[in-house]
């Protein structure tokens, strides 16, 4: 898949009904099926992206009331997503939910970009859930 041009992202507007639109980000099979699973029944609609470079792809096209991001994926990693959010749109990182295994520093360091939680593998669903909700109504 081809990477389209990320000069601008959407306005939170622009989307109807973006509150409860929620973009999953990891590039585990079964890790994005416990999310849709859990996260469909909390009443999100939910997407997928694969890597970095497929969020970025999603979010060029739609608006998302929170961003789940797993830091360790290939060819675009979550850190590097990031940096390339905070250079286009610094506003989205308040919307996004780190969930990783990463080491002790690589969680510190996603944390310093000012995101909305950093939640560590594996976690309470409800207390995941919960900060779901927490991010979606803040957008």
């Amino acid at each position: 898949m081809s990477a389209l041009p990320h000069s601008s992202l959407p306005p939170r507007t622009r989307v109807q009904n973006s509150r409860r639109r929620l973009l999953v980000v990891d590039d585990d099979k079964p890790v994005r099926g416990l999310f849709d699973r859990m996260l469909a029944r909390a009443g999100f609609q939910v997407d997928f992206a694969v890597d970095g470079e497929d969020a970025l792809d999603r979010l060029a096209n739609g608006d998302y009331a929170v961003i789940v991001l797993d830091l360790m994926m290939p060819r675009l990693g979550g850190l590097e997503l990031l940096e390339r959010i905070r250079g286009i749109e610094p506003r989205m990182l308040r919307r996004i939910i780190i969930a990783t295994g990463a080491d002790t520093q690589t969680v510190s360091r996603a944390g310093d970009f000012g995101v909305h939680a950093v939640v560590r593998k594996p976690f309470d669903i409800d207390e995941f859930v919960a900060a779901a909700r927490s991010c979606a109504s803040r957008s």
